[in-house]
């Protein structure tokens, strides 16, 4: 068979494209590309850029590469996006996945894999989730996993689609380094980040009913997770019409302590942890039961929690490796360190003080703002413009967490202009993913136009991949470091502006 991937060029999709031909199957990839790495794709593999929502794209990948399954893993997959952006959430995970069914069932595929959730379940307050534990999801997130587990089934029912539903626990490790998630949304890369910042990892509450008093959760080997996705291939192939749901995990729970424990172990440190107050939804134990897993696909993990965080931490060494230590590029302090933001553009600066400064108009104090600039001195604004740009160009595509990596140090390094909001957001110690909302939500207050300028490199990057990647790349880029989505919808709309003028055509 050949089977289309999509997403095969993210984190979860390279290791099942890799399982998937080890074990002689053709695969394409179909990839967006806006968290996307095309070096991950394996030589020989053919990439198609597009994206689910382009149901002319699919329809043509489907046809000219004689694509006969389907395993479908591109989506967005932020819990936290997710509440501050739900109506994206559905529209890229449901429709798209609508999209992608409809091109599908049109060109006579006859298997299809979803890349489902364990945050379909919600807080279950059972010892192990089976797959008849009643769903009931906290987030947009979960709740489109579970809507699109319901559209793949139907469309089963209706055309005979052989179909299988995955539900994933948390997936942690790597097959490579070079193949390690850069994301920091899950508990080993959270763990990771705070000790490279020289702080205790965080634990929300001990005084779950647990032994150790802290959640407890399923942890899975991406490479076992692969492994899985070809155990399913391989049983809608072997029975048409089947239809699957099941659960991907290990059947083992890990406490957030005992976790922390082993990531001090196996990378050296010996920070212990700080107690943090609960946060909401968090449910005190969820654990997969794994049997059905056994029974259907006839697969189980093999991996333990030391591959899994020794594989994770020697790509995160590979992928940020000076992420240990909080320093600037060389070269890059030397430009920067002058104090503590002696001056301040303008805008701060009282009444009169840029016409006493510089009296004769186009001498070059246009370019000096009003609080302490001299000519070619570079604002916040434009010194991260420059750093979205060396991430796209070093990483290939839009990689959020080296972005805020790489905005997080040059603020560590006391840059002479910094706006006061983003310097709460990337100096406050919370994840990538998060620090924006977090600070939007305590203090109700978030920068604007600094959104759109510092964004403009990737308007550029992204212009030829159609205004739903460029829009789409801008509010993710945007959600960085501002809280309010209205910025967000700002820099979309001038990402859309720039990406018309690049096409010649009056925006």
């Amino acid at each position: 068979m050949t089977w289309l991937i999509t997403g095969g060029a993210g984190y979860i999709g390279a290791h099942v494209v890799r399982a998937m031909t080890g074990a002689g199957e053709r695969t394409v990839v179909y990839d967006d590309l806006s968290t996307g790495v095309p070096d991950r794709v394996p030589d020989g593999v053919p990439l198609v850029v597009g994206s689910t929502l382009d149901g002319e794209r699919v329809a043509r990948a489907l046809r000219d590469h004689e694509i006969t399954g389907v395993v479908h893993l591109a989506a967005k997959k932020q819990v936290a996006e997710s509440l501050s952006l739900p109506l994206h959430y559905y529209r890229e995970n449901v429709e798209g996945l609508r999209v992608l069914l409809d091109a599908v069932t049109s060109a006579g595929v006859r298997s299809f894999v979803l890349s489902s959730s364990a945050a379909v379940y919600g807080m279950p307050d059972v010892n192990l989730v089976t797959e008849e534990t009643p769903c009931a999801p906290l987030s947009p997130y979960g709740e489109t996993k579970l809507a699109g587990e319901w559209l793949v089934r139907a469309a089963g029912t209706a055309t005979g689609l052989s179909t299988a539903c995955l539900r994933y626990f948390n997936v942690a490790g790597a097959a490579r380094p070079d193949l390690a998630d850069r994301g920091v949304s899950n508990l080993i890369p959270m763990i990771f980040e705070r000790l490279a910042d020289g702080l205790p990892p965080r634990v929300f509450g001990d005084d779950y009913p647990t032994p150790d008093g802290t959640c407890v959760r399923d942890y899975i080997h991406v490479v076992d997770l692969a492994e899985a996705h070809v155990a399913a291939a391989h049983a809608l192939a072997s029975v048409p019409g089947r239809n699957l749901t099941v659960n991907i995990g290990r059947g083992e729970g890990v406490s957030v302590r005992e976790m922390i424990d082993r990531v001090n172990a196996l990378t050296g440190h010996d920070r212990p942890p700080v107690i943090t107050a609960r946060r909401p939804g968090d449910p005190a134990r969820v654990v997969a039961s794994a049997d059905r897993a056994a029974a259907e696909l006839n697969w189980k993990a093999h991996l333990g929690l030391d591959d899994m965080i020794t594989s994770a931490w020697s790509g995160r060494q590979r992928t940020l490796p000076d992420a240990h230590r909080r320093r600037t590029r060389p070269g890059h302090g030397d430009r920067l360190r002058r104090g503590r933001r002696p001056g301040r553009p303008f805008e701060f600066g009282p009444e009169g003080a840029f016409s006493a400064r510089f009296p004769v108009p186009g001498a070059g104090g246009e370019m000096c703002g009003g609080g302490g600039w001299d000519p070619g001195e570079a604002t916040d604004d434009t010194q991260m413009a420059v750093l979205v740009a060396e991430s796209l160009l070093e990483c290939g595509g839009l990689d959020l967490p080296d972005v805020f990596h790489r905005f997080r140090r040059w603020a560590a390094a006391d840059p002479k202009d910094i706006g006061l909001q983003t310097e709460a957001v990337l100096t406050g110690g919370d994840p990538w993913d998060l620090a924006a909302g977090l600070y939007f939500q305590t203090s109700q207050r978030a920068a604007g136009n600094g959104a759109l300028m510092r964004a403009a490199p990737s308007a550029v990057y992204f212009a030829p991949s159609g205004r739903a990647a460029t829009m789409d790349a801008a509010r993710r880029l945007s959600a960085l470091t501002h809280g309010d989505r209205a910025a967000w919808e700002g820099t979309a709309i001038l990402h859309e502006l720039i990406r018309v003028a690049l096409t010649g055509a009056d925006p």
